[in-house]
């Protein structure tokens, strides 16, 4: 009976689609609402843009979108889409319907719901109060996660964009930390809306897991928005909408005389402060509550300032006026009852003021500038090679050092010299000077040869000035020495840093490096093919090397992985056979070999190949 009934509506508005045409915007379409924080999951699947068309049809296939999160997919209009509007007018309680738009033309003046996407569940936010007709559209399937920022404290404004290409474009823009939950707090809450009027302007509401339409919205007065603490206010609501339960009045700390009607009175209570929120809800028919909140501000006693004729901080001598506000008497720390008064002395004023709400105090800092004493502090007066130290002015307001036009309070110095800096405020300037000392210490070295095979001799030459002693580090272990140009043997292979540091009468350090690399001059060679055939010529698999003392541990390994014989210099000088352990001839072939060299220093040495066997 009900779809029978809804068939007849929306016959109706077709019919008589003129005659709600003063409506419908004069742009051809305008956005109304932006179901942000959809409930279920994917949320990204079950967000909802309500807009409403203009005076001339629209084909749903030119419309495209700006998102301000996920690309837009274009609009799909199939089996799948047909389905979900088939079980959304299955829920609806009220004499609303579904429609898809036919052929894909979205009559003029229709108001539209463009779903996220065609994979939507049904079920999570509902449309059982709707009670008028709708047309739904849906962005193709492939974007799961959300199109809109949720709630997230300080995250700025978002920007949704649609265009009808060809025609015209609608965007609307959101703060993000304006969203509010089902209680009206500015939280992360399952269906977060927020309302638009042609003009843009936003309105955050929430009426939970419930489709972006029929929503209701109260205005809300009071007879006096600024009272003091403890005030008795008159309350009023009026209720834009028809589809509702109940209503009813809350928040704030203080009482209300009759929290279930549109006009009651609200008794503040004596201890608030600032400013409170007064909420009026809406429970609908799906039980879910919209809430619109007014604001009260309360009287402190008063909120006095003080104003400063002159300057706060003035040169000895001089006076400033001070002068309250936001009151109608006072009473200064000084005894005086003036509104105005005259001080000449650093120190800080205190005014208690009081008004029809009670007192409140206020206090100004004054400060009496001397005339500027320059310092310079910190730093060191010697600089070593390669130091650098920082200079600290102060006794002024501003500052200008010399050399260099600084204006820094301090300035990081690494080259001797005297140095200088004017300290200056409102009530003259002044200069102090400190002279830093650079150090001439210069260490420095050359060695006669730095590369070559152990043992290797290498004579350094001392090339410093400035300082001494002069201490030798050769980097490989041996006692230093203090001999100005020293020989040193290097012994075994690697790579040693030759350090010199030297020393001046400041106590000031320098230091120079120099690489020594000990090479090894070993040579191995392993061949890649022998013939075990009992001919006397290349009968063994081994390695060669122009150094006798290495000792070398062999394993040989069919193609297969499998080890098949081994052998050891200290045992076997000779090499492999080409027999396995076993004693038997192994087959022509290419064989693996790993071969592990043990060096006269203790430094292991790993070669791998391939050998072939020829008979």
């Amino acid at each position: 009976m009900r779809l029978k009934l809804n068939l007849l509506t929306v016959l109706f508005i077709v019919l008589f689609q003129k005659n709600i045409s003063a409506q419908t915007p004069s742009t051809c379409f305008e956005i109304q609402s932006i179901l942000v924080d959809a409930c279920g999951l994917p949320e990204g699947e079950n967000e909802m843009v309500r807009f409403i068309v203009g005076p001339n049809p629209m084909n749903a296939s030119n419309l495209t979108g700006t998102w301000p999160a996920n690309p837009w997919r274009g609009i799909c209009q199939d089996a799948q889409t047909a389905a979900n509007v088939a079980a959304l007018n299955s829920t609806i309680q009220a004499c609303g319907y579904i429609l898809e738009p036919p052929g894909g033309i979205i009559p003029a003046g229709a108001t539209v719901i463009l779903v996220t996407s065609a994979d939507m569940n049904p079920s999570f936010n509902s449309f059982a109060a709707l009670s008028d007709t709708i047309y739904m559209i849906f962005q193709c399937v492939g974007n799961s996660t959300g199109h809109f920022r949720n709630y997230t404290s300080g995250a700025g404004a978002r920007t949704l964009s649609l265009t009808f290409t060809g025609f015209c474009t609608d965007a609307v823009t959101y703060v993000v930390d304006s969203l509010i939950d089902q209680n009206g707090n500015h939280a992360a809450g399952d269906g977060a809306t927020v309302v638009f009027d042609f003009a843009g302007n936003a309105t955050y509401t929430n009426p939970g897991c419930q489709a972006p339409v029929n929503q209701l919205r109260a205005t809300l007065s009071a007879d006096n928005t600024n009272i003091c603490p403890g005030d008795l206010i008159n309350l009023s609501a009026v209720i834009n909408g028809t589809n509702f339960l109940s209503y009813f009045w809350t928040g704030g700390a203080g009482v209300y005389g009759s929290p279930g009607s549109l006009n009651t009175t609200y008794q503040s209570a004596s201890s608030s402060s600032g400013s409170e929120n007064l909420f009026f809800g809406i429970i609908g028919l799906c039980n879910d509550t919209t809430y619109d909140s007014l604001s009260i501000s309360f009287g402190s006693g008063t909120t006095p300032s003080i104003s400063v004729t002159g300057s706060s901080s003035f040169c000895q001598g001089d006076s400033a006026i001070l002068t309250a506000s936001n009151g109608s008497a006072y009473m200064w720390s000084t005894g005086e009852t003036t509104q105005s008064i005259t001080v000449y002395t650093a120190d800080t004023y205190t005014v208690n003021v009081t008004d029809i709400c009670g007192g409140g105090t206020a206090s100004q800092a004054i400060t009496v500038q001397p005339v500027p004493v320059a310092s310079i502090s910190g730093g060191t007066t010697v600089l070593c090679p390669g130091q650098s130290t920082t200079l600290t002015a102060s006794g002024g307001d501003t500052y200008l050092w010399s050399p260099g036009n600084s204006t820094n309070v301090s300035i990081t110095i690494s080259a001797g010299g005297t140095y200088s800096v004017t300290a200056s405020n409102s009530c003259g300037s002044d200069i102090a000077s400190v002279t830093v000392t650079a150090s001439l210490l210069n260490v420095t070295f050359v060695a006669d040869s730095v590369t070559g095979p152990a043992p290797l001799t290498v004579n350094f030459n001392n090339n410093s000035f400035g300082g001494a002693p002069y201490t030798w580090n050769f980097g490989d272990g041996s006692p230093t020495t203090t001999n100005t140009d020293p020989q040193h043997i290097f012994t075994s292979n690697g790579t040693y840093i030759v350090t010199l540091v030297g020393q001046d009468s400041n106590g000031c350090i320098d230091t120079a490096q120099v690489t020594i690399t000990v090479v090894d001059d070993t040579q191995i060679t392993i061949p890649n093919v022998f013939t075990p055939n009992a001919d006397g010529k290349n009968d063994y698999f081994n390695i060669f090397s122009n150094k006798s003392n290495l000792s070398v541990d062999a394993k040989i390994f069919n193609r297969w992985g499998r080890e098949i014989a081994t052998w050891n210099s200290s045992t076997n000088s000779k090499g492999w056979d080409g027999k396995s352990d076993g004693g038997k001839e192994a087959a022509e072939g290419v064989y693996v070999y790993i071969i592990s060299i043990t060096h006269p220093d203790g430094r292991v040495e790993e070669k791998n190949g391939s050998v072939s066997l020829i008979r």
